[in-house]
Order: structure tokens, then C-alpha cells, then sequence
């Protein structure tokens, strides 16, 4: 297993993860980040709230990036074609 760390890109403000999550693989982290980024749209969308979520960044224990993925992508890749 190896840590994954998740900072959290919002419009004007920028969180970063101090403890990480530990997943088998670099995919397995990204398809974390895609359900994650998904759940928060969705849940803004019900609260009929903005949604400033720009991106999530998986890091190494060394602070490397190792993907970010930006919300369209996670939209596009969670949510069938046909459906949007």
C-alpha cells in the first residue's frame, strides 16, 4: 500500500492533505478523487450551492504531483456520454 495525499483546488483557496489516504495504486487513488470530486458537484448541485472545486492534485509522500484531475474530466469520466 502507498500514501496518497489530496490537496484541494477551489477557486482562491487552496487545501492541502496532511495525512493521506493509503490505496494500492496511483489508480486506485484517482478513482477515489473522481467519485470524491462527483459526490461534491452533486451535493452542491442539491444545495443549490456554488461550486468553486477546481481540482484535486494526488501527491506523493515527497510532495511530487502525481495527477490532477480537473472537474469536467471527472465529470466526463463518471457520468456516461449519453447522459450529458
Amino acid at each position: 500500500m502507498q500514501r496518497f495525499f489530496f490537496h484541494i483546488n477551489f477557486t482562491g483557496k487552496f487545501i492541502t492533505d496532511p495525512e493521506g489516504v493509503e490505496f494500492a495504486d496511483l489508480d486506485a487513488a484517482r478513482n477515489s478523487a473522481l467519485r470524491a470530486i462527483c459526490e461534491l458537484a452533486a451535493d452542491s448541485l442539491a444545495a443549490r450551492a456554488k461550486f468553486t472545486l477546481r481540482s484535486a492534485r494526488i501527491c506523493s509522500e515527497k510532495g511530487e504531483v502525481l495527477a490532477e484531475i480537473f472537474v469536467p474530466e471527472a465529470i466526463r469520466e463518471m457520468i456516461p456520454a449519453d447522459l450529458l
